[in-house]
């Protein structure tokens, strides 16, 4: 859960600072005009960087100290990548949707904190009235904790979980909804100074 915070804080920032500190045309003519390019160049490492975090400590939980897994490792460690990527979507899609620093921090915190109750972790998705279950498809952390049970509690097969692998997939859209809009803010560089 800490993970998830910590990647979307992480995006938001390291775009952010280059609206802030008014960098972004040099950064966006280091990838070549190509906002896709600048995007991978900057956010690949710590792509890289949060997959090794979150597979190393699966591989400490699971071969280590000896929790249960009786799942398939594997399947569970692609499901932690695609958890890093889908938190990185979604820092992308809040710095676009809130081209300043401070404000995209702060809804990326809000979002953040709101997923540890929708993943089920302080109180149970299905004991909330139907109306409040329904915003828990908008959080990875929830289709990653179903993973986790389906694959590492209960050992399920694949299919079982084919769903909430596709809905992690599915936020690597995000970017794309706001991707003009963020290279508009890149290039105009309308950020307020106080």
């Amino acid at each position: 859960g800490v993970l998830q915070l910590m990647i979307i804080l992480m995006t938001v920032f390291s775009i952010g600072i280059e609206l802030k500190e008014r960098s972004s045309r040099e950064w966006l003519a280091a990838g070549n005009g190509s906002i896709v390019t600048a995007l991978t160049g900057k956010l690949l490492p710590y792509t890289i960087l949060f997959s090794i975090l979150g597979i190393a400590g699966n591989v400490l939980l699971y071969k280590f100290i000896g929790y249960p897994m009786n799942g398939s490792f594997a399947l569970f460690s692609i499901a932690t990548f695609l958890f890093v990527v889908a938190h990185q979507a979604i820092g992308i899609f809040m710095i676009g949707l809130f081209p300043v620093l401070r404000d995209a921090i702060s809804f990326g915190a809000l979002y953040g904190i709101l997923s540890f109750t929708y993943a089920g972790f302080t109180f149970p998705i299905d004991a909330m009235p139907p109306l409040a279950q329904g915003p828990s498809v908008l959080f990875p952390m929830r289709h990653y904790f179903q993973i986790y049970t389906n694959e590492v509690l209960n050992g399920a097969p694949f299919a079982y979980s084919i769903v909430y692998y596709a809905a992690l997939l599915s936020f690597l859209i995000l970017p794309f909804i706001i991707v003009r809009r963020l290279e508009k803010a890149l290039i105009n560089q309308n950020y307020p100074l106080k």
